[in-house]
């Protein structure tokens, strides 16, 4: 997966996240979902046989995931959770799988903390050198997992335990933002963060009517 410096993306991806949460309401780890656009697609997907039904061999998909996550270990995983100003050490991905439907690979991955960490906590997924656009799927962008059940299998007041919320920015909106010394300074290898969503989850406090 190259990510050579660029003003603008070349590569699409659609995310869906899930925080997975511990008994004592921590975050441990973000399950990742990324759907890449139909021309990546068919890029990362050359040269792969396909079986008699029309599907990818399911051992190259794995072996794909494989090179990708190994690749993406170099940028942190395109993600940086923070505690405060704190940055969180990431522990080495697991569960990864790449899956092919309806022209789109999508590449599914659990990236957990080393150490739990209570809420408030905040995650900003994205390229630095912005050739990579990714964003937030609507609807359902984030979800909640606790212990293996989802948070739209509990009831509402279950729910109310913890939540994300997400501030978007408008591409079009940050590019007229940037000064035009900014491409050309050395900020310029982290353009995707000026143009990364930021999310917060934060969890009532255990005791409270949120229980």
């Amino acid at each position: 997966m190259a990510t050579p410096a660029s003003a603008h993306p070349h590569v699409w991806i659609d995310m869906r996240v899930t925080a997975l949460m511990d008994d004592s309401r921590k975050l441990t780890a973000l399950r990742i979902n990324w759907t890449f656009d139909e021309f990546y697609t068919a890029f990362a997907l050359d040269g792969m046989k396909k079986d008699t039904h029309g599907d990818y061999d399911p051992a190259a998909l794995a072996d794909l995931a494989r090179v990708n996550l190994t690749d993406l270990a170099a940028y942190s995983y395109f993600t940086h959770i923070f505690a405060g100003k704190s940055e969180l050490a990431l522990a080495p991905p697991h569960d990864g799988k790449s899956s092919y439907k309806n022209g789109q690979l999508t590449l599914d991955f659990v990236l957990p903390l080393k150490t739990p960490q209570a809420t408030p906590v905040s995650f900003r997924i994205y390229d630095p050198t912005y050739y990579i656009a990714i964003d937030y799927v609507k609807p359902d962008p984030v979800s909640i997992d606790y212990g293996g059940i989802k948070s739209d299998g509990l009831s509402p007041t279950q729910t109310q335990k913890c939540k994300i919320d997400i501030s978007q920015k408008n591409p079009e909106k940050v590019f007229l933002s940037l000064p035009e010394s900014y491409f050309t300074s050395a900020k310029a290898g982290n353009l995707g963060e000026a143009f990364a969503a930021n999310a917060t989850l934060v969890c009532a406090a255990t005791g409270t009517g949120a229980e």
